[in-house]
């Protein structure tokens, strides 16, 4: 005869020691990180934080450069060929020194940018600014190994400033070997100020004649061109409304010619000149003189041609003139009173 199962008795928990019965359960969990991860770490947040950096002052329009080959440098300092440069130079300081310069803006600055790059060694390279006398960058550690921008915030007039900037922790290490050894050292490529507000650059002019030299008589072409300009006028031997690029024959010459074109634009104006010279033979116009006659007045005006170096005077050299008659500028002129023939010279 089968059994009836006893039943299973419940066992009641104390809600008091809950705890001690379940475990307790949370959705975070603790999560450790490498040495290596925290710096990888470390590393994508600086270069975020460097592009919004860079971002901010890329957007200010550049003012103007000062490349630091064209600084006066320190006895440690060198100029170098790097391709990645922004010239294609930089410069390299090897031990603690200064290298010094002069810039002028154009306008007011709000922000700078200096490109450099560090040799490391137990620690960065730091790089020290200052204008006029005052540090607007100090002892800023260089710890990029390519150019990279290092900015700073200023607030600069137009005019002309002095810039300085110092390498300021030289360091060597030596144990043992060679392998072991490291020196710090900076390079410096670039300083970029930004300002407010856009400068708009000054009209540049070019002018030109083909040929240069020409015989009396002949003619020259004028070739022009221009940037950030708006209008042109000529002037000197031309004259008139230009456009802004073209080219027109100067027509016959007879005398040695200037050709000015000035080009105004919102940044001011710019202005070039060409010259045309006239080779030939001096010639006086006319050539003969029509018969004079006693008792009627006689005028005769006289002009010239040809030669290098124009405008000329007349006068006479030798002979006699009319009875009646005086030279006077370039006019032969008055009453002729005694008829004969008459020889004379300008």
């Amino acid at each position: 005869m089968a059994k009836n199962p006893k039943p299973k008795k419940e066992k009641k928990m104390d809600p008091s020691n809950s705890s001690k019965s379940v475990a307790a359960w949370s959705p975070f969990k603790r999560t450790s990180f490498s040495r290596n991860q925290l710096i990888a770490f470390a590393l994508v947040f600086a270069v975020i934080g460097g592009y919004i950096l860079y971002r901010t002052f890329a957007s200010a329009p550049l003012v103007a450069t000062l490349e630091a080959e064209q600084m006066i440098l320190p006895v440690s300092g060198s100029v170098v060929t790097d391709t990645s440069a922004s010239s294609g130079k930089a410069v390299f300081i090897s031990t603690n020194g200064t290298a010094t310069g002069s810039l002028n803006l154009p306008s007011n600055v709000t922000s700078l940018t200096v490109v450099a790059k560090g040799v490391q060694c137990s620690g960065a390279p730091t790089m020290t600014m200052a204008i006029d006398g005052s540090n607007t960058m100090t002892n800023m550690a260089v710890s990029s190994t390519a150019w990279a921008s290092y900015s700073a915030s200023v607030n600069l007039n137009a005019g002309t400033h002095s810039v300085a900037l110092s390498f300021t922790n030289d360091y060597n290490k030596t144990r043992g070997n060679s392998r072991n050894s490291c020196t710090r050292d900076l390079y410096i490529d670039v300083s970029n100020f930004f300002g407010p507000s856009a400068v708009t650059p000054a009209p540049t002019v070019s002018l030109s004649a083909s040929p240069t030299n020409v015989s009396a008589g002949g003619s020259s072409t004028l070739t022009w061109a221009s940037t950030d300009a708006n209008t042109c006028m000529a002037s000197g031997a031309w004259s008139g409304s230009q456009p802004t690029t073209g080219s027109t024959s100067t027509g016959a010459i007879n005398q040695n010619s200037v050709y000015t074109l000035t080009c105004t634009g919102p940044g001011g104006s710019g202005s070039a000149s060409a010259t045309v010279t006239v080779n030939g033979t001096l010639a006086i116009i006319p050539a003969s003189l029509a018969t004079a006659t006693v008792g009627p007045a006689y005028t005769q005006s006289f002009s010239t041609t040809g030669g290098s170096n124009p405008p000329y005077s007349l006068r006479v050299t030798q002979g006699t003139l009319p009875n009646g008659l005086s030279f006077t500028g370039s006019t032969l002129a008055g009453t002729p009173t005694t008829a004969g023939t008459y020889a004379f010279t300008f």
